[in-house]
């Protein structure tokens, strides 16, 4: 103990530690320096695994030349990180029809449920945005809540300044909420509180009830003209 030894352990403590230090735990390992494996794995001589400490920041390195896996009772899997730098949870795999969560190397993050939510938002207390939107870094929405009267209410905004809010179907622009409030069905340039475009000669509002029917050309119809 405290001398030269490489490994040694204490009776007293009933620790074992390795390297020149007094144990004061279940297994110490200390070194001179940093920059070389504090606890080697190998396999037929070859090193495969190790853990190391890293002076700079006081960080613990794990190294392994597959994957790092975390298991807890009966020896299941719970989490790995792949040798892509993939983080996985409840799954072993990239695979979206597999339930479990993905923090994919590559900045996306896949979160997969069945029967119940793949994701749950909860703000406490104080109004605001539970989910911010960004493109290069700048805010463009949000989605948040406010309970401005009493009653909460859920908010969908676009960022600050001239921003459009937009409807798409196949890819295809349906409807836009201008900065201004205005709203355009068929039009990205709306005009009025509400602008409805078609092409002259066609309908662009129809009005059906239960006895009118609801096919194309029932009830009443409202018809461009120029």
């Amino acid at each position: 103990q405290g001398g030269t030894s490489v490994i040694a352990f204490d009776k007293v403590l009933n620790s074992t530690f390795a390297g020149n230090v007094v144990a004061t735990n279940r297994l110490t390992v200390a070194g001179a320096g940093t920059g070389s494996p504090y606890l080697d794995f190998t396999q037929g001589g070859i090193e495969k695994a190790y853990l190391q400490y890293v002076d700079s920041g006081d960080n613990l390195a794990i190294q392994s030349d597959g994957i790092i896996t975390f298991r807890t009772a009966a020896n299941a899997e719970k989490m790995r990180i792949t040798s892509a730098g993939d983080v996985l949870i409840s799954k072993t795999a990239l695979n979206v029809g597999t339930v479990g969560t993905e923090f994919r190397a590559s900045g996306q993050s896949v979160f997969t449920a069945n029967g119940d939510n793949a994701v749950d938002l909860n703000r406490l207390t104080n109004d605001g945005a539970i989910a911010l939107f960004r493109k290069d870094g700048a805010v463009i929405g949000s989605i948040g809540s406010n309970t401005t009267g009493g009653q909460p209410l859920l908010d969908i905004a676009g960022a600050t300044g001239n921003s459009n809010i937009r409807f798409l179907t196949t890819n295809t622009e349906r409807m836009r909420i201008t900065s201004t409030g205005n709203v355009g069905i068929g039009t990205g340039a709306p005009q009025r509180n509400l602008t409805v475009f078609a092409s002259s000669g066609n309908a662009v509002l129809q009005l059906v009830n239960a006895t009118s029917g609801i096919g194309s050309s029932d009830g009443f119809l409202v018809f461009t003209n120029g």
